[in-house]
């Protein structure tokens, strides 16, 4: 056992350039702090049980070692050496190669009866002078005052520092380490400024950062380490557990990083991405949300390059790294971003999904869609990808039904398909094999694809194959011309359904279903072929507590997807918008105003169709101009009518009741005409006050809508005819006592869902 630990002095003395250099990172300087980062080059192997007997006295012999071990004439060593050195150490003694080398070059010496002691312990003294020698100084350099003038030169060179020894003391392997820290961090005598660890062709860089493997990065080259200074090789055991932190590298023949430590007065902690709003970054902690400021400025590295955080936060995305490091005082020092090195996308097919990808259903994070959630909410057929570096895993649920129209830049090597008139990337080669030309799907199928977290194609399914039915809001029917895979035109019945997350899909049917216009329907599949029958009518839900994610006593869950509706009459235009629950707060959901209502497992809502409750499908102008004609007696035979919605005209002739000029209106468009036009409610009494959610009239408080549009009607000096211009809220807010009047036009009731659409200001 003292041979090995003995090795350990050797080697250290070898490869551990400047480590009194380490020591000043430490705020108390303790040798058990380095015993991990001799480890990592697998140069100190304790006992069997681990125990490094740091306490133990060191003999001379030890010391020899150390020290040949240590200087330019260490690979000077016989091995099978047969001259016995002293009387007392044979040839055969495992320490007599490194004792006869020491001796040649006066690093030590014997006694006067010709012995060498090997077994004693070496002295405190004895240790600094060998080393001393090492450094070039000789007997001359000390004096004759031995062993004062030889310490007092090891204290001014900063040799013994950290060193609680007196003179007459036995050194122990703890003390030796330290010993060896220092010395190779001392300056040599021969003038060349340089330091010992130059001797073993090691250089010191401090304070740089390790940013990144290629494990983090593709950019990095195979067994390299990107830092803030440089990429090096990286070596054999350097200890890859500290990348993102600061600290001191030792750099063998300038091209090889052997070993780091970090600086102990800073931590550094990673963290994985959720969202980015402008400089806060939302970021998943041991499974909990937090929230991170950074300023622009604040230093970012990214592979082997440097930025700020204002050139690299538009980049972060859901699931990315970033390593943040923090000083003594918690403020940032800087970021390390890697995009985050996902496993997948993998479809999920069966209970042991989680095991397949490296996750672990106790430990890991999860979320889907973008909310956190657990993993039994992981659902059969959800695209899921795993984030090793911050253990979370990412699933998307998103699913496209349609018939597959076009690959490009063709079936044999698609990149992207066109389903029902939209195209999407592809994104895995299991997608890839299933829709090329080796593939099982043709042009003209119906098929259901799986996006992930990018929203391109990873995995593809016979439409029906999946789920049991879509449920959405039928847009148009009837029938239509498609082509096959050999190009041939053919005529197939179709149907167009948006579902709640706003998108419209189209499938093929198996008749038309154009009577179902303007309703919610579920959609089935067979052999390709949709089947559509009405969607049943929910119960009465009651009153929304958006704050509490409630309708009634009824839970909605984070992510729900709500579509609300302007019609349920075929002949009247199609219009819907995604609306979120808070616009819906304090509203009465009823039957009567409720298509649809799907709730999951746990009995949250998560899908909702709504029939025209918040009146946000519309489009809401102002009438510029009505004109009015008459036949030759005089009738009015109808109106000629101009409206502007926010810097877009429209225009019609009049099958319309009388709306006012000057006035608000909302307007059923589609396909870019107008369809039905309805007068708006206008606001009676002064105007005493407008802020960006209110505006209060003969103190009748009005919520404004998100998108209230303000009009400043201009006095053009003929007759009654005004110019209008778009003016921004905030200058209507500041300018509220300057104006002659204020009329704001409202479609219904707050209670029933009304906003404020429109505001019409005059100038005195």
């Amino acid at each position: 056992m003292i041979k090995k630990v003995v090795s350990l002095f050797v080697i250290l003395c070898l490869l551990i350039p400047n480590m009194s250099a380490f020591a000043h990172q430490s705020k108390e300087f303790s040798a058990e702090n380095y015993i991990e980062f001799i480890k990592s080059f697998n140069i100190i192997n304790g006992d069997p049980d681990g125990n490094y007997r740091l306490d133990d006295l060191v003999t001379r012999a030890e010391f020899s070692k150390i020290a040949v071990a240590a200087s330019k004439s260490r690979n000077m060593v016989a091995s099978s050496l047969k001259i016995s050195p002293f009387k007392d150490v044979s040839y055969k003694h495992w320490a007599a190669p490194y004792i006869k080398v020491a001796l040649t070059n006066k690093y030590v010496n014997g006694y006067e009866d010709s012995t060498f002691r090997p077994d004693s312990t070496v002295l405190y003294e004895e240790a600094v002078t060998i080393f001393l020698k090492l450094l070039g100084y000789t007997n001359d350099d000390f004096g004759s005052s031995w062993p004062y003038g030889p310490m007092g030169i090891a204290q001014n060179i900063d040799l013994v520092d950290n060193i609680d020894l007196s003179i007459g003391s036995f050194l122990t392997r703890k003390d030796a380490i330290t010993l060896v820290y220092n010395l190779l961090n001392c300056k040599m005598k021969d003038g060349s400024n340089s330091e010992y660890m130059s001797v073993f062709d090691c250089a010191l860089k401090e304070n740089i950062i390790l940013i990144a493997t290629s494990n983090e990065d593709s950019s990095v080259g195979a067994n390299k380490i990107a830092t803030s200074e440089s990429t090096y090789e990286i070596g054999d055991y350097l200890n890859l557990d500290y990348l993102g932190k600061k600290g001191n590298a030792i750099i063998k023949e300038n091209d090889t990083m052997v070993a780091f430590i970090p600086n102990t007065e800073y931590t550094t902690e990673k963290y994985a991405v959720y969202s980015v709003l402008d400089n806060k970054v939302i970021v998943l902690d041991n499974s909990q949300f937090k929230e991170l400021t950074f300023k622009d400025g604040l230093d970012i590295y990214e592979g082997s390059n440097k930025s700020t955080f204002s050139q690299v936060k538009s980049k972060l995305d859901m699931g990315d790294e970033i390593t943040v490091r923090y000083d003594d005082f918690g403020a940032i020092d800087y970021l390390i971003y890697n995009e985050g090195t996902l496993i997948g996308p993998v479809t999920v097919t069966n209970s042991a999904w989680a095991s397949n990808i490296g996750a672990n259903v106790s430990t890991s994070s999860f979320v889907r869609d973008g909310v956190k959630c657990a993993s039994g909410d992981i659902k059969t057929n959800d695209i899921v990808y795993y984030n090793k570096g911050v253990d979370m895993v990412l699933a998307y649920s998103k699913k496209v039904t349609g018939v597959y129209e076009n690959a490009s830049p063709n079936r044999d090597n698609p990149s992207s398909i066109e389903i029902s008139g939209t195209t999407y990337d592809i994104e895995s080669a299991s997608a890839y094999n299933k829709l090329s030309a080796a593939g099982n799907f043709k042009y003209g199928d119906t098929i259901t694809v799986f996006l992930g977290k990018d929203g391109k194609i990873a995995d593809v399914s016979v439409a029906g194959n999946i789920s049991t039915s879509i449920v959405g809001y039928l847009t148009d029917a009837g029938s239509k011309i498609y082509k096959d895979s050999d190009g041939n035109d053919y005529s197939s019945f179709f149907a167009k359904v948006v579902t709640t997350d706003g998108k419209e899909n189209e499938y093929k049917t198996d008749k038309n279903y154009s009577s179902f216009k303007n309703l919610a329907v579920n959609v089935t599949f067979t052999n390709g072929e949709g089947k559509i029958t009405k969607a049943s009518n929910p119960q009465t839900l009651g009153v929304v507590k958006a704050s509490k994610m409630m309708i009634g006593s009824t839970y909605v869950s984070e992510n729900a997807e709500i579509l609300d509706v302007g019609t349920i009459y075929e002949d009247e235009p199609t219009l819907y918008k995604n609306v979120y629950l808070q616009r819906l707060d304090g509203l009465s959901i009823t039957s009567s105003n409720t298509l649809y209502v799907e709730k999951n497992a746990s009995g949250e809502i998560t899908k909702m169709i709504l029939k025209d409750v918040t009146g946000d499908v519309y489009t809401y102008a102002i009438t510029a101009s009505v004109k009015t004609t008459k036949d030759g007696d005089g009738n009015v035979r109808g109106y000629s009518y101009t409206f502007d919605s926010n810097g877009s005209t429209y225009t019609d002739n009049g099958r319309y009741l009388p709306v006012s000029a000057s006035s608000g209106a909302r307007l059923s468009v589609s396909g870019g005409k107008i369809d039905t036009v309805k007068a708006l409610f206008a606001t009676e009494g002064k105007v005493s006050d407008l802020t960006g959610e209110y505006i209060i009239a003969q103190n009748v408080k009005y919520k404004l809508s998100d998108d209230v549009i303000i009009y400043s009607a201009v006095y053009d000096g003929t007759s009654s005819t005004y110019k209008y211009l778009i003016t921004p809220i905030d200058t209507a807010i500041e300018k509220l006592s300057d104006y002659k009047s204020i009329t704001a036009y409202y479609d219904k009731d707050e209670s029933k869902g009304g906003r404020v659409r429109i505001i019409v200001v005059r100038e005195k």
